[in-house]
């Protein structure tokens, strides 16, 4: 005896026995139709539940779940919420208490997953070490107190008095200092080498008033002549005196001065010899001399100490009798000729060719 022939399908109807239907058996006898029918339905509904079974086929969704399920949430996020499976919730989180004290701080500590867990002020150990930049950096770095000393800008160690040495030679770590002298005897100081100084390196020095006849003797640091003590021509030393203070910059080119010995040498210049020359911080300029003799009626000339910088504008001149020339015509009448800001001619009308003669102008 065979089974029937069953067949994956779901036959949309099963099948009616008539009774006109003539009883025939087999694989195609109209009486094991309504078996095959029901057969192949029994075959396609296990083909199904094995698909839903092994996950081939998804089973279709519940609209809702017969028992809400409560969902909670704990750690650093604390949260709770009831889900069943009718509409999408949602849970607010709250944060969990770190311990630290609500604030602003400077230096806090954090954990692993990115959380605050303490909170502080700064201590001096929290602050890293800072480099000391370069003397004459000029850039956006932090200034350390070193840097600041070593311009000039804080009391210290680069303000300094010496009243028994001698010698000092300055370096550069000496620019932007200030050094005094008050020594019993001469002292000198040794300028620094200007090949290592950037244009405007400035010390200042003085002369204290103590001991004040005694000078102290400011010198290039190689004894060469790179010092404008006068505004003029370069010399390679320079005295002050005492009381006086002077503020050495290097110009790129030379040593440029400035303070009260420059009002002295400059607005209050002085040689008092003969000739000499004196100057007043008005401006005016004097100066004086003895003539070596001239040959009667020979224009002869003279001149200046010193140019007057604008225009020489009065003129003496007086014949000298020492008492051994007599007559006092031997050396006079005397007239000025041409003048000048840097000299004049004169000549006398006397007998004697040694004849001398005093003369001062006044300009400015």
């Amino acid at each position: 005896m065979a089974d029937l022939h069953e067949v994956n399908e779901w036959p949309e109807g099963i099948y009616q026995l008539e009774t006109s239907d003539p009883v025939l058996g087999g694989p195609e006898g109209i009486d094991n139709l309504q078996g095959k029918q029901l057969a192949s339905r029994t075959k396609w509904l296990r083909d199904q539940l094995e698909k839903i079974a092994s996950g081939v086929t998804a089973v279709g969704k519940a609209s809702k779940l017969a028992t809400a399920r409560a969902l909670s949430f704990k750690g650093a996020a604390t949260g709770t919420g009831s889900f069943d499976g009718s509409a999408d919730i949602e849970i607010t989180l709250a944060l969990a208490n770190s311990g630290v004290t609500a604030g602003s701080w400077p230096k806090v500590i954090v954990n692993s997953k990115g959380l605050v867990t303490g909170g502080s002020a700064l201590e001096a150990s929290d602050l890293p070490a800072v480099t000391t930049p370069s003397q004459f950096d000029n850039d956006t770095s932090f200034a350390t107190t070193a840097f600041v000393n070593g311009v000039g800008l804080q009391f210290g160690p680069q303000t300094r008095h010496y009243s028994s040495l001698s010698q000092l030679v300055l370096t550069a770590g000496d620019i932007g200092s200030t050094i005094s002298f008050n020594g019993t005897a001469t002292q000198t100081a040794k300028l620094p080498p200007p090949a290592s100084l950037p244009v405007g390196a400035t010390v200042r020095l003085i002369r204290s008033y103590v001991n004040s006849g005694v000078l102290a003797t400011i010198m290039s640091d190689d004894g060469t002549t790179k010092i404008d003590a006068q505004g003029g021509a370069l010399v390679s030393s320079f005295s002050l005196q005492g009381g006086e203070e002077v503020f050495v910059t290097w110009s790129g080119v030379a040593w440029i001065l400035g303070g009260t010995y420059t009002f002295r040498v400059l607005q209050m210049a002085a040689s008092f010899s003969s000739p000499g020359h004196s100057k007043s911080p008005n401006g005016d300029i004097e100066m004086w001399g003895l003539t070596g003799g001239a040959a009667p009626g020979t224009p002869t000339p003279v001149t200046f100490p010193l140019a007057f910088p604008n225009a020489c504008l009065n003129l003496q001149i007086t014949y000298v009798d020492s008492g051994t020339q007599a007559p006092a015509t031997r050396g006079g009448p005397v007239q000025i000729g041409s003048y000048s800001k840097t000299g004049f001619n004169y000549s006398h009308s006397g007998s004697s060719s040694a004849a001398q003669h005093f003369w001062r102008a006044k300009g400015y």
